[in-house]
């Protein structure tokens, strides 16, 4: 078992503290950061993902604020177990009307809800 700064998977490259899609939660998308990339003998990878809390969709800057919280769940997958294959975009916020440890997350396509 080997950790890695990033992995390139069939052309696309996941690194340290990329975003990254899991799914969705009471009909709101669900992202996460990639905390930690183990290799394992056999080339299998994992990803630990820290789970983001969602908390809504700015129209304005086509994006969701997400917040980690103060104890967050953590999620071991592979990259074939993600939503969509491809990380995200995030941006950290500047200003007086900003939530506390908000980030914002925007998708470059539209997000499928199944």
């Amino acid at each position: 078992m080997n950790r890695a700064n990033y992995v390139i998977i069939n052309g696309t490259k996941y690194k340290l503290n990329a975003v990254v899609f899991l799914g969705f939660d009471n009909d709101l998308p669900e992202f996460g950061t990639i905390s930690k990339i183990i290799v394992f003998a056999n080339q299998d990878i994992y990803f630990l993902v820290i789970k983001y809390r969602t908390l809504d969709y700015n129209a304005h800057y086509h994006a969701f604020e997400v917040r980690r919280e103060l104890r967050p769940e953590n999620v071991l997958t592979r990259q074939e177990m993600l939503a969509t294959y491809m990380p995200i975009h995030s941006v950290k916020p500047y200003g007086r009307n900003v939530r506390y440890g908000s980030l914002f997350v925007a998708p470059r396509f539209m997000i499928p809800d199944d």
